[in-house]
């Protein structure tokens, strides 16, 4: 081979090797950029700018989240071109630790007790500061981490670019306490609100100086060793001065008693002690007439004081026994004392999960909330059938509906609802039923269906009252229904995109008709002893994109191997996923 020849092939082999290295620079670039299209289309104009070297592009990447001029570049129209309001809203994100998945309900409540938002004409301020969430997602300004079946935002999150461009802009907002870190505050600054990211309680106001102005408290985690008492020296320094505190978080921390200093802060609006092992709310919770939000979910709360009754600003009051299960697990109701009228708080929209039991009274006086949103009951009893229905007759904004029945034996009578609240987007009935609820079949805006424990016998109408329901996205089955055979006939179900059916202990056969379900993405079939075939006509199910199979017969499981004929019915799905532990994934084989 001639020089020249050898010069030209290394020439080519050097510009191979620098096209490789920028392709790999343009990937890390576009990660750093977490492939947002603002950021993205932002950094590719700066980049134009630039000597287009490979050394030049390394440098940029290696600045990119800590050069504070780019990120303003890049986030900064944006940020200007929101409503003052919406703004605010923007920046509460800087409250949150990095790569932080926020419930959006828990965010609109924490907006709205902030003062962030104000009722407009036809809407509450929860709608309100929803339509915030809303704008900040469409501008790429906060990420949506996940969504319900509906396409509603469940959780979302800011991006690591987005949150330094946030703190950047939250110099005044916010003050942060990080772990083995001391205040991000400066000296003689007053505080004005005060998050402590995993940090111990009681070294959260460590480098705080000032927090007599401060109207907010988020702790998020907690490295506290040990369980705290009310009576805990550090915890009562800490909320003594806070006497202008509005919003109080305490998700997490290890606390064994409500504490009682925060009896003392009376202009309260939100206070939230979700999983947290304290056993009961003292009677002068009474003080607190400004709270608004009440979150004890998971807690170990076993009743309510009558007390309760008299915040009547309340507007979400949330309870539930079980602190030490998972969030998707079950939750036991909890107990209001008896000698009281909840309809004293005509601002309830969320009511959950409440203990009904031998408390008659709290039925009669449901009716008189009429602006309710989301009512959860449990302990319901048979002859509360009627009682209930009218109430929630006249719930005309009811969005979610959750009722169970007091014990697996005990029926759920709900077939006397006349005049249905078209709102209602979501139900879960758990309970013996005689029938499906014939008022289900006019529930035209549900999305998501829960039965569980009906235990329908062969002769009920099973699945007629749910087949034409126009939106119904989401079904789940389970203990539904005691018969030998379910059919899922043709033009039925047009948007179910999600059916889960479990523990259907008599089932051995399951019929899926051309043109059922035809959407349908996901289908579970878990803990159903007696069915051994596949569905039948599974194989029209072409949308379907992952089976679940989880404690089933094992002739069933055995038909999803590959070298078996039944498993031609299946072929067609991406992922099946099996109790056994066996992944497959099938697409592009």
């Amino acid at each position: 081979m001639s020089p020249s020849c050898s010069a030209r092939r290394h020439f080519k082999e050097i510009k191979a090797n620098v096209q490789r290295s920028f392709k790999f620079t343009q990937k890390k670039i576009l990660k750093r950029c977490e492939y947002l299209p603002l950021a993205v289309s932002a950094v590719a104009t700066l980049l134009s700018k630039k000597p287009q070297t490979l050394f030049e592009w390394e440098k940029f990447h290696n600045s990119l989240v800590y050069n504070l001029p780019i990120i303003e570049q890049v986030w900064d129209p944006s940020y200007r071109d929101l409503p003052i309001d919406v703004q605010s809203c923007f920046l509460y994100f800087s409250m949150f630790p990095e790569d932080y998945s926020i419930k959006c309900e828990l965010l609109i409540r924490l907006w709205v007790a902030e003062g962030f938002v104000t009722p407009r004409r036809g809407k509450t301020m929860e709608e309100v500061a929803d339509g915030c969430l809303n704008e900040l997602t469409g501008r790429n300004l906060v990420d949506v981490n996940s969504t319900e079946i509906d396409g509603k935002v469940r959780t979302c999150r800011v991006t690591s670019l987005v949150r330094e461009f946030v703190i950047s802009k939250a110099e005044n907002f916010v003050n942060v306490v990080e772990s083995n870190s001391t205040s991000t505050s400066h000296s003689g600054q007053k505080i004005r609100r005060l998050s402590a990211h995993y940090a111990p309680i009681n070294n959260s106001s460590r480098g705080c100086r000032d927090l007599n102005r401060t109207s907010t408290l988020l702790v998020f985690g907690s490295s506290q060793p040990t369980v705290l008492s009310s009576q805990h020296d550090e915890l009562g320094n800490l909320l003594k001065p806070l006497k202008y505190l509005r919003v109080l978080d305490f998700e997490g921390v290890p606390l064994k008693d409500f504490p009682k200093s925060i009896l003392g802060l009376s202009l309260l609006k939100y206070i939230s002690m979700r999983k947290t092992k304290i056993r009961s709310v003292p009677s002068s919770i009474k003080k607190l007439s400004q709270l608004e939000t009440l979150d004890l979910k998971r807690t170990q709360v076993i009743e309510l004081p009558k007390e309760i009754y008299g915040l009547r600003n309340m507007r979400h009051l949330l309870v539930s026994r079980g602190c030490d299960q998972d969030d998707d697990g079950p939750a036991q109701g909890v107990d209001v004392v008896s000698s009281g009228d909840i309809g004293d708080l005509p601002k309830l929209q969320k009511l959950s999960l409440i203990k009904v039991g031998n408390n008659r009274t709290i039925l009669k006086s449901l009716a008189e909330l009429t602006g309710l949103r989301k009512l959860g009951l449990t302990d319901v009893k048979e002859e509360h059938g009627k009682e209930l229905c009218c109430a929630v007759e006249k719930m005309v904004s009811l969005s979610t509906l959750e009722v169970r029945s007091t014990k697996e034996e005990e029926n759920l009578d709900l077939d006397h609802i006349g005049s249905l609240p078209l709102s209602l987007q979501r139900i879960c009935l758990k309970g013996r039923l005689e029938r499906t609820p014939q008022w289900i079949s006019q529930l035209y805006s549900v999305v998501k269906i829960s039965l569980k424990e009906s235990k329908l016998d062969a002769k009920a109408n099973r699945l007629y009252a749910l087949q034409a329901l126009p939106n119904l996205m989401e079904l789940n089955l389970v203990d539904y229904y005691t018969g030998e055979k379910l059919e899922f006939q043709v033009e039925t179900f047009k948007k179910l995109k999600i059916l889960r059916i479990q523990q259907l202990d008599q089932l051995n056969l399951m019929i899926v008709e051309n043109g059922a379900m035809p959407v349908l993405k996901k289908l579970t079939m878990s803990k159903c002893k007696n069915l051994t075939l596949l569905p039948v006509g599974i194989e029209v199910l072409t949308k379907l994109e992952e089976l679940c199979v989880h404690d089933m017969h094992t002739e069933f499981i055995a038909q999803l191997r590959r070298d078996t004929e039944p498993f031609q019915a299946v072929q067609h799905i991406p992922v099946i996923r099996s109790s056994t532990g066996i992944f497959r994934s099938l697409s592009g084989m």
